[in-house]
């Protein structure tokens, strides 16, 4: 009975969070900004990041090319 409670609260907080995530907001995150439609592909090329609190890079030498209309994303761990 006790596993069955905890599943319930669990997924009452799931129910709670995802509610929030789709909640529309009236904040403007971009309002300064300007929507660009790209025409042509980004390439990178020998990029290298580094936090501000850390000393040695996370990516280094780092090159790729974005086609148009393609999503990206570097993950790590």
């Amino acid at each position: 009975m006790f596993v069955f409670a905890i599943f319930r609260l669990a997924g009452s907080s799931a129910d709670r969070l995802l509610e929030l995530m789709n909640k529309k907001t009236e904040i403007d995150e971009n309002k300064e900004g300007k929507e660009i439609v790209f025409k042509g592909n980004i390439a990178f090329e020998n990029v290298e990041f580094t936090y501000p609190e850390s000393k040695k890079p996370v990516l280094k030498d780092i090159s790729f090319e974005v086609q148009t209309g393609q999503t990206v994303a570097i993950v790590g761990t």
